[in-house]
């Protein structure tokens, strides 16, 4: 295993009856965010691809779209973000299964799908020096898989690494820069439509 990438440590306990969730959870309700405009290849080899296919900047952070293309020689019953490859939490390894994506912020902060480093519900304080990176939705079947990932705070200003690695797919470490200024000048632009108290 590469030395980016981390295992998860054990799920915390999580509260349903909190219906708006922490800042760090997902994007702040009643805001219109600012899409970014980003579409590039981050690695591939002759029967995968990994891309980003556009950013939602939000007031408190951004949503990144990953997409996962193949090819139908490579297409198999798999769903590169399936969780059960994250491997037993208690060994504290990652299955080559799974697709690790992570990102690195100009200041050494870093989140990665293999640890999305979940805070408490009811904590009222949260460290920003730990980031999450969060799944929400996403689709696919057979050559084609998209997911979004929710990414709090906001990226510190310089660049901003996209890494990825997929062992069992033949795609090793890989690092991918864009300007985080691009998610902060959006970031700047989205618009509060409805406070969220109300």
């Amino acid at each position: 295993m590469s030395d980016f990438f981390e295992a998860p440590p054990p799920q915390p306990e999580t509260h349903a009856e909190e219906a708006e969730g922490p800042v760090w959870f997902q994007p702040p309700k009643g805001v219109l965010p600012c899409a970014v405009p980003l579409a590039d290849v981050i690695a591939r080899n002759d029967e995968v691809a990994i891309g980003i296919a556009g950013a939602l900047a939000y007031t408190t952070g951004f949503e990144l779209q990953f997409i996962v293309l193949l090819t139908g020689k490579a297409a198999r019953d798999l769903d590169p973000f399936d969780y059960r490859f994250r491997g037993s939490q208690s060994e504290g390894e990652i299955s080559p299964e799974m697709l690790r994506l992570g990102m690195e912020y100009a200041d050494g902060r870093k989140s990665m799908n293999t640890n999305p480093r979940w805070a408490r519900f009811d904590e009222d304080v949260v460290d920003e020096s730990k980031p999450t990176m969060i799944e929400h939705g996403g689709a696919g079947g057979e050559r084609e898989w998209r997911q979004s990932f929710w990414r709090w705070p906001l990226p510190s200003p310089g660049p901003l690494q996209l890494v990825c690695e997929w062992p069992s797919m033949g795609i090793p470490l890989t690092r991918y820069e864009i300007d985080a200024q691009l998610v902060l000048d959006a970031a700047e632009r989205a618009q509060e439509i409805f406070p969220s108290k109300c």
